[in-house]
C-alpha cells in the first residue's frame, strides 16, 4: 500500500493507493472540507494525472470527519495557486476557473467498454428451433437485443438464460451494459434458418469383420452433397476429413460419425455406425 501523501501545500488533499485503487481524501474536517481554491488546483491535478495511469481500476474521492464538503470555501486563507501565493479574493477568482477545470476532467474520465456479446453458435445455416446463446466478457453485464433490425437499446428485450430459439432466418443485434461501464458496440449475426439435410446412410450398416471392411456412405440428398466424418469420437464437422467415393477402410474396431451438407438444407444430424473387429 502506498502511504498518504500530501497534494497539496497545506495537506487539506491526501493521495493513497492499493491494489489498482487511488484514494484522493480532502482533509480539511474543522472547514467541513470547504474546498479551497488551493485544494481545487490539487484535486484538478490529481485527476489529471491519475487519470492516464492504466494500471489503476478506481479513483475514490473521499473526506475526512463528519461531512464530505460545505462546498466551495469563499472565504479562503492565502495560498499557492500555480505556484503563485496570492490574496484570498485573487486565489478565489483563479480557483473558481480552477473548479470548472476539475469537472471538465471528471466528467471526461473514460469508462471501460463493455464487450460486445458473442454469439454461440455463429453465424450461419441451422435447422430449425435452433437456440442461440449470448455472452459479455463483463462481469455483471446484462444483455439487450433485437430481431427487428433496429439498433438495441436498454429498452429492448432482455436476453434470456436459456437463450433465443430460432424459427425461421434472423438477424440479432446486441449489446451488453455493466455499471462503470459504456454500452458496448453493437454485434450482430445473421442465422438462415433451413430445414436438415437427411442423415447419411452406411453401407454396410453397423456389423462385425475378421480383417476388414470398406465403408461407404450415401444421402438421399444430391445437389451441393457432401459428407464429413470422423473415427476419434468427435462431432465431425465441415472441418472434419470429407467423404469421397472409395470409401472408408475399416481395419480396427472404431464408430465412424458422419454429417451431410447439401443445397437448400442446414447441415444434417450425426449419424453413426460401429465396426467391431473380432
Amino acid at each position: 500500500m502506498m502511504p498518504s501523501v500530501h497534494y497539496d501545500q497545506q495537506g487539506d488533499v491526501t493521495l493513497s493507493e492499493e491494489d489498482g485503487v487511488v484514494t484522493v481524501r480532502l482533509h480539511r474536517p474543522a472547514k467541513r472540507n470547504a474546498i479551497s481554491p488551493v485544494m481545487t488546483a490539487a484535486l484538478a491535478e490529481a485527476v489529471t494525472r491519475l487519470g492516464d495511469r492504466e494500471d489503476l481500476r478506481v479513483m475514490v474521492i473521499s473526506a475526512a470527519g463528519d461531512y464530505f464538503t460545505a462546498g466551495i470555501d469563499l472565504a479562503a486563507p492565502p495560498g499557492f495557486v500555480d505556484g503563485v501565493r496570492m490574496k484570498s479574493d485573487i486565489a478565489y477568482r483563479r480557483g473558481y476557473r480552477r473548479h470548472h477545470l476539475l469537472y471538465d476532467e471528471i466528467e471526461t474520465i473514460e469508462k471501460p467498454v463493455a464487450s460486445t456479446p458473442k454469439f454461440s453458435p455463429v453465424a450461419g445455416i441451422y435447422a430449425p428451433n435452433t437456440i442461440v446463446k449470448l455472452t459479455s466478457a463483463t462481469a455483471g453485464a446484462t444483455i439487450y437485443y433485437t430481431t427487428t433490425g433496429t439498433a438495441p437499446t436498454t429498452a429492448s428485450t432482455r436476453y434470456p438464460a436459456a437463450g433465443i430459439k430460432l424459427t425461421k432466418t434472423t438477424t440479432i443485434e446486441a449489446m451488453a451494459v455493466a455499471a462503470g461501464h459504456t454500452n458496448s458496440p453493437v454485434g450482430s449475426a445473421t442465422f438462415t434458418i433451413k430445414p436438415a439435410a437427411p442423415k447419411p446412410v452406411f453401407h454396410p450398416g453397423t456389423e462385425s469383420f475378421t480383417t476388414s471392411a470398406t465403408v461407404k456412405l450415401t444421402d438421399t440428398a444430391t445437389a451441393g452433397l457432401a459428407i464429413y466424418y470422423t473415427v476419434n469420437g468427435a462431432a465431425p464437422t465441415t472441418a472434419s476429413t470429407k467423404y469421397t467415393a472409395t470409401g472408408i477402410k475399416v481395419t480396427k474396431t472404431e464408430t465412424i460419425r458422419a454429417i451431410a451438407i447439401a443445397t437448400g438444407y442446414s447441415k444434417s444430424a450425426v449419424a453413426l455406425a460401429t465396426y467391431t473387429l473380432k
